[in-house]
């Protein structure tokens, strides 16, 4: 008897890291993200069958002296089975049915996620991070934003950087190597977390561009009420919307990377599973 892993909250990250290694043959990968069917017979017989074979053995206990005796047939079957829609989670970085959390437990510790409370009727990102604490989160985040390059060999060091003990302050050292220790965090608490912070950051994101807006807003009725006048006023006026332009180009950037990380816009996780 084996035992396969064919959920997410069996596998860990480190063991996803090494599932995304696996080279996916080009004419499998096209089939998963666009539906178009390219096969050949020697994908049927031998290349699709020889992926199959890797990632069976990377999420199994089976020996792979056991695996080269799996006939493609078989190998096919198992992997239609169990582990298709695992392929396309990584093939779209985005799992299906996924629920907001606001911490977790690993090893005995329960760790927060910055999240949004309502004041007032207004929601407030990150509400209970400092200032000081978020600007050092923001330098770490922006080194490992880019999961669609680096693929999931970011997703301990984006944990560790969301996530911490409640009452600890930021430390860049502590996160590192909470870092290493998070490879062996389930992949369902990553997925977890990944969701439930790309929402809160949105939201922030969109704020901040409303709140930039307002600001300019302000300022040009201040200056014309000082002034009395227009001059100067087109080269002020241009130079605001310059710096809402590039703002508004940085949010759309941060949003989309950890909106559609490493998927097709427009394409959906249901759309490739089918």
């Amino acid at each position: 008897e084996y035992h396969l892993k064919a959920s997410w909250s069996e596998i860990t990250i480190a063991e996803a890291i090494r599932l995304q290694d696996i080279p996916i043959p080009e004419r499998l990968k096209q089939l998963i993200q666009t539906g178009q069917d390219n096969t050949t017979k020697a994908d049927l017989l031998k290349t699709f069958p020889d992926y199959f074979g890797k990632v069976i053995c990377t999420l199994s206990d089976i020996p792979m002296e056991v695996i080269d005796h799996i006939h493609a047939g078989d190998r096919a079957g198992i992997y239609s089975e169990y582990l298709k829609g695992l392929i396309c989670d990584l093939v779209f970085m985005q799992s299906g049915n996924v629920a907001t959390v606001e911490s977790f437990t690993f090893e005995g510790v329960t760790y927060h996620l910055p999240h949004t409370v309502e004041v007032f009727g207004k929601g407030l990102p990150f509400y209970g991070v400092s200032a000081v604490s978020f600007t050092e989160m923001a330098d770490l985040q922006l080194a490992v934003s880019d999961l669609a390059a680096g693929g999931l060999k970011a997703a301990p060091m984006l944990v560790a950087v969301v996530c911490r003990e409640a009452g600890k302050p930021y430390n860049e050292g502590d996160t590192i190597a909470l870092a290493k220790r998070f490879e062996q965090l389930p992949m369902e608490v990553f997925w977890q977390v990944f969701f439930s912070f790309r929402m809160v950051l949105k939201i922030w994101l969109e704020l901040s561009l409303q709140s930039l807006t307002e600001q300019h807003h302000q300022q040009m009725e201040r200056l014309q009420r000082l002034t009395g006048q227009r001059s100067g006023h087109t080269s002020t006026r241009l130079h605001g919307r310059g710096l809402l332009a590039r703002f508004s180009r940085l949010s759309n950037w941060m949003c989309t990377r950890f909106t559609t990380c490493c998927r097709k816009i427009g394409r959906t996780l249901k759309k490739s599973t089918d």
